[in-house]
């Protein structure tokens, strides 16, 4: 089996973190910062009365003022994938979106979130496995020659066309002032 094939058998189901941590958007930016920091985690989700308005990292959170609410530094809409999900689709959705992270919903109820490191991670497997593997394909569009850099997005092969927009985006969410 080659490593496209393997990386296609893994759902976002078979990667994704279930313990996830949530703050209120009047939560502040600083105890955020303290969670994401003291519990070694990259996201945390903001609940707004029940309803999940965003997902911050701490790539978004550290360009803010430590007082401010992180209600202000969320920027929807969240964009969900089913746990059934390939992580080939789900790591196309982050880089079009320029996502770090992806909410994971079964019937609009939150099971769990998906991350570029989870990606990275089932990256490494399926390399070790395969090692010296030829024919990768760009994960955006599905194109197999050209990988330039498979690295532009840690762990995502991206044809020198989808890495060059890539490349030319800030992939480090940060809020609108």
């Amino acid at each position: 089996m080659s490593i496209i094939e393997k990386k296609r058998s893994y759902s976002v189901v078979d990667v994704m973190q279930t313990d996830v941590y949530s703050l209120t958007p009047d939560t502040s930016v600083g105890s955020a910062l303290s969670v994401l920091m003291g519990e070694a985690i990259d996201h945390v989700l903001v609940v707004d009365h029940g309803m999940l308005a965003g997902i911050l990292s701490k790539d978004d959170l550290c360009w803010t003022d430590r007082a401010a609410p992180v209600g202000e530094c969320v920027m929807p809409p969240v964009q969900c994938v089913g746990p059934e999900t390939s992580i080939s689709e789900a790591a196309g959705l982050m880089v079009e979106k320029r996502l770090s992270c992806l909410a994971v919903t079964v019937d609009a109820l939150l099971v769990g979130i998906v991350s570029k490191a989870e990606l990275d991670e089932v990256q490494m497997v399926t390399e070790d496995e395969d090692e010296g593997a030829l024919g990768l394909e760009c994960t955006s569009c599905a194109e197999v020659p050209g990988i330039v850099n498979r690295f532009v997005l840690p762990g995502v092969p991206l044809c020198e066309r989808c890495a060059g927009n890539v490349g030319a985006m800030d992939l480090k969410r940060r809020p609108q002032a």
